[in-house]
């Protein structure tokens, strides 16, 4: 099952519901921490596609949903075009990405 935030919501009028808990981001991240709890057979895991610019994680949203992820323990993985974002990643725009992520200001 894969659940596409842009494909599924109007990205220019979000109904968010009565308040975070009923909104689609956190609905959809629980009923895959809900899948993964009952199912460990299989891998649960989050995705976010990252621009040059690290632009989803500057989004309200995008962070309110990387910070779900760790409260419902699954696994967020960050990607570009280049690839997979992990520790010790070594093509450009990594170096690129992980300057960008370290100068966001989350109090903004």
């Amino acid at each position: 099952v894969y659940y596409i935030c842009t494909l599924v919501n109007n990205q220019h009028r979000v109904e968010l519901g009565a308040g975070w808990q009923q909104s689609p981001f956190n609905r959809a991240l629980e009923f895959i921490a809900e899948k993964a709890k009952s199912n460990h057979s299989r891998q649960h895991d989050v995705v976010m596609l990252l621009d040059d610019e690290a632009t989803p994680l500057k989004r309200k949203w995008c962070v309110f949903e990387a910070w779900r992820c760790t409260e419902l323990k699954l696994k967020l993985r960050l990607f570009c075009k280049d690839g997979e974002l992990v520790r010790g990643t070594t093509f450009p725009m990594a170096q690129t990405l992980w300057k960008q992520i370290q100068a966001i200001n989350l109090d903004e």
